[in-house]
């Protein structure tokens, strides 16, 4: 996928990308409400739970070694069904030895650690950066993005679950209707992409993409890729028309060698592993070439968040390679 496009404007501070903390925890802990009705506060199965909820994140400790590391890594190994195994167990082994605790089975420890870890894992493919589940099998990110950061209205139900006294069907009534929130998002992301196909139908379309927005719950990011150009922008959730002032026309590139040469580089190689959804800028200053990747799925306004640059010379010499993780100001050499 190789694209072009001049004059890009990126945020000028950093911003989150991962699911806010409070939904997982909100959402695992839901989930064990409704099978106990009325837990123990310093229950192993429940400590375990709301650890395993968390536990995926904990590759934050990643940034001692830089964000390329951390974004590198991030959603991989303690995403996958083998890492949130490992934690699960992990964490189940160490609460049993914990003196004071009430005495309860390694495997029912385990079972909820493994469901609250497994909880965070799905809420993490549904949103545009998705996680490498298969780790180390496959590298493969799986995602269905249906939310951004932190939505309100499907966290709500867990929390109602969760603090409100109900019986039985109350409870399991709000778990469904979450349920059904999620449907709903799933056929407003299907109903954009067919008015977007409708729309751009005289374009020769090869495919359509629709994503979560970072911030805006009734906002998604659209990428229309056509036979001669990619469109980016915003669209709302109920569609009159699109908002004109974030929609970019990303002309295709003809076949460059530069900008192949900085697709086999190593800098090209960690950026097309970072996201599948990419286009490149080629700009030529003096006796240098500057090629530019950007990663399509985060948006803000007119923002990309993430991009790299390679810098190739005349004779083909590549003679750095940057990777400028949330903003332009951020320099990574690699």
């Amino acid at each position: 996928m190789i694209y072009y496009k001049r004059d890009v404007f990126y945020p000028k501070k950093r911003e989150r990308i991962s699911v806010d903390p409070v939904t997982h925890a909100a959402v695992s802990f839901g989930i064990f409400s409704l099978a106990n009705s009325a837990p123990a506060p310093f229950s192993p199965s429940l400590i375990g739970n709301i650890v395993g909820s968390l536990a995926p994140d904990f590759d934050i400790v990643l940034r001692m070694w830089g964000p390329l590391t951390y974004l590198k890594n991030h959603r991989a190994q303690s995403h996958s069904v083998l890492g949130i195994t490992a934690i699960s167990a992990f964490t189940a082994s160490l609460l049993t030895l914990i003196p004071g605790l009430p005495s309860e089975g390694f495997f029912q420890i385990f079972f909820w650690t493994l469901l609250g870890a497994l909880s965070h894992s799905i809420l993490d493919i549904l949103n545009s950066h998705g996680i490498k589940l298969l780790w180390p099998f496959s590298c493969r990110s799986f995602s269905i993005p249906l939310l951004n950061i932190f939505d309100p209205f499907f966290i709500f139900p867990f929390f109602l679950i969760t603090f409100l006294p109900g019986d039985a069907f109350s409870k399991h009534s709000l778990f469904l209707l979450a349920m059904l929130y999620l449907i709903f998002r799933f056929y407003i992301r299907c109903r954009i992409a067919r008015y977007l196909k409708l729309k751009y139908r005289k374009k020769a379309l090869h495919r359509v993409l629709v994503m979560p927005s970072m911030f805006g719950i009734f906002s998604w990011i659209f990428i229309v890729e056509t036979k001669k150009s990619l469109l980016v922008g915003s669209i709302n959730s109920f569609p009159k028309k699109l908002f004109k002032p974030v929609l970019k026309e990303l002309l295709k590139c003809k076949d460059h060698p530069m900008v192949q040469l900085a697709l086999n580089s190593k800098p090209g190689e960690i950026f097309k592993s970072f996201t599948p959804f990419y286009y490149i800028d080629l700009i030529r200053k003096g006796e240098y070439f500057y090629v530019q990747f950007y990663d399509l799925r985060y948006l803000l306004k007119d923002r990309f968040l993430h991009s790299a640059t390679v810098i190739v010379s005349e004779e083909g010499d590549l003679l750095e390679g940057l990777f400028h993780p949330f903003s332009p100001e951020n320099c990574i050499a690699i």
